[in-house]
């Protein structure tokens, strides 16, 4: 305060403050025992709690002896590994038993005889015991015709009867040579016929060997892939349930700190003191002591925040905490534009999904998951625009790809895609319109059901009817892949629908924007349905941490431009196709 006479206003605040320290006292006297009393009962409650949260730590731990999983995790990563390597070989090996079996079983039973085996026929016909005789007599008869032609006229009986005699014998010697080569032949092919059954008997055997070992090596890796995905989620639980005994030990530290303080103070005999009494100073010297004591409080008030704000997020920052706390695959990921130079973006996005794609084909066996739902836990984790590309990806390899807007109560990808206003394809095809005249074509050959926000009240109701699914099954049978771009997971139960109609479905999620938990209960509510999850797409990771980082930089450039590019305020939307004008079916 100011004063024209310093010396009364000096005596005024100190009256002032010589009757606060009696109340205050007084006050304080009475309150001290209230507050030692309530403290004493949170001690005791905290105590509880502590034990509690020990004994449920513990009892995560007790099948592994150890809260630290991540080294069994990596183990277990490996040995999968190391199963896929011995999959592809037994699928290689397998692959060439089929060959062989399909060749053999082909093989013509009008086989020509080897030149050896047609050597060794001529001489078993010359060694034949009847054909010697006949062809000795055979002879023995040319001489004697031969001698009576000499001496004898053309129709001398005795000449007539010699020829009669060598023309049956050559027949004879004709005959035999036929029969005797017939036996040969038959014994070939009877011989050829049990060699090619015995072949063809340990091509079958093998092939069964290897069909049944394969088959091993699949339960192995599902078993594998169930147990990876359980440690993943009992490490999580071990993490929170961790979590939650430290900040109730932090509250318990806090109470019984707060404790001996009231015990230290009740010893005092003064409860309140004044260090200095009212005195005159000039105003600017007292103003700028003022400032600098609220700038200093400001700042430590700001590191606090700061400290509380870090503790409490729990929003995905790095695709690892997905494998580690979650315990659910990762199939790919997309790279953020703040990374990556503009020159090169398109060639990035292309790469992220071609990579996408061949791990859809890893992780899901053949691969020919002809239905594929995508969804989210919550709004804005990209699924709209990864349905995009991804659809546009398999279109790009070669597939007849459907793209479907399943989101009927609110619409993207016809804005996206800046298809013509009003098309709606998706609701006329479930209300009886023909797919060939509801379909619109992109640029890049995608067929397109899009919707509008014409039915947004009786979304479920419309999708719920019995013959949706099987509409759905009819419309796939003419496509290569059908990939559904639905509501997200918890916001909606349009997202279950879906998925119940289809053979996979991929969760996407956002780095500095889903949360953990989200992303966890996500999976529970499609797991309770029986929802087979193929795994998650994370999207805006940064170079450094994506899937196949050591490719980045190979060839692009991307290092030191990358971190000249400046900041956008507004996260874009990229497209592997930019939207232009397409056709209707």
């Amino acid at each position: 305060m100011t004063s024209r006479v310093p010396a009364d206003a000096e005596k005024i605040i100190n009256a002032f403050l010589d009757s606060y320290i009696e109340v205050y006292n007084m006050e304080e006297a009475k309150g001290g025992g209230q507050t030692m009393t309530i403290l004493e009962d949170q001690r005791q409650t905290l105590l509880v709690k502590m034990d509690q949260q020990r004994d449920a730590v513990a009892k995560l731990i007790e099948e592994y002896g150890t809260q630290e999983l991540t080294p069994r995790q990596t183990s277990m990563f490996e040995m999968v590994s190391g199963l896929q390597r011995e999959l592809i070989n037994t699928n290689i090996r397998r692959i060439s038993l089929e060959t062989r079996l399909a060749a053999q079983e082909a093989t013509s039973e009008d086989t020509i005889l080897p030149l050896e085996l047609q050597e060794k026929k001529n001489a078993i016909i010359n060694t034949d015991p009847i054909m010697q005789g006949l062809l000795a007599e055979q002879r023995r008869y040319e001489s004697m015709v031969a001698e009576a032609e000499q001496t004898m006229s053309d129709k001398n009986p005795e000449l007539l009867r010699r020829k009669g005699m060598l023309e049956n014998l050559t027949g004879r010697v004709e005959t035999r040579r036929s029969q005797v080569a017939k036996e040969f032949d038959e014994t070939y092919k009877n011989q050829a016929e049990r060699n090619r059954q015995k072949q063809l008997a340990e091509i079958k055997a093998e092939l069964d060997q290897t069909i049944a070992y394969e088959k091993r090596i699949q339960d192995q890796m599902e078993g594998l892939d169930v147990k990876t995905i359980n440690l993943g989620r009992k490490q999580f639980a071990i993490n929170d349930q961790q979590e939650q005994l430290n900040r109730t030990k932090e509250m318990y530290n806090e109470v019984c700190k707060r404790i001996e303080e009231i015990k230290v103070e009740s010893q005092r005999p003064a409860r309140i003191s004044i260090a200095f009494r009212a005195s005159s100073v000039p105003v600017t010297g007292r103003k700028y002591k003022m400032i600098g004591a609220m700038a200093f409080g400001g700042m430590v008030a700001g590191v606090f925040l700061a400290f509380l704000l870090a503790k409490a997020d729990k929003r995905l920052h790095h695709p690892n905490q997905i494998v580690r706390r979650i315990g659910v695959r990762i199939i790919g990921t997309t790279t953020s534009p703040k990374d990556v130079d503009r020159k090169v973006l398109g060639q990035h996005l292309s790469d992220d999904y071609q990579n996408i794609r061949a791990n859809l084909g890893l992780l899901n066996g053949d691969g020919k998951s002809r239905i594929l739902v995508i969804t989210s836990p919550g709004t804005g984790d990209g699924k709209t625009t990864f349905s995009v590309n991804l659809a546009v990806s398999f279109a790009q390899s070669g597939e007849k790809v459907l793209l479907i807007d399943g989101d009927l109560r609110k619409p993207d990808i016809a804005e996206t895609l800046r298809m013509p206003k009003g098309f709606r394809g998706i609701q006329e095809v479930l209300f009886g319109k023909s797919i060939e005249n509801a379909v619109y074509v992109t640029t890049s050959g995608v067929h397109v059901l899009a919707a509008d926000e014409r039915n947004t009240v009786d979304a479920l109701n419309l999708l719920n009817q019995p013959q949706t699914a099987e509409m759905i099954r009819q419309i796939a049978a003419g496509y290569d892949r059908v990939i559904i771009d639905t509501p997200p997971v918890l916001a909606f139960a349009d997202a279950l629908v879906w998925a119940k109609m289809a053979d996979a479905t991929i969760l996407t999620s956002l780095v500095d924007h889903t949360s953990q938990t989200d992303l966890r209960e996500a999976i529970e509510r499609l797991e309770q349905i029986g929802i087979h999850v193929i795994g998650t797409v994370v999207n805006n990771v940064r170079a450094g941490h994506s899937y196949h980082r050591y490719g980045y930089g190979y060839g692009y450039g991307y290092g030191d431009q990358a971190g000249r590019r400046p900041k956008r305020r507004h996260r874009e939307r990229l497209l592997l196709e930019m939207p232009a004008s397409g056709k209707t079916e």
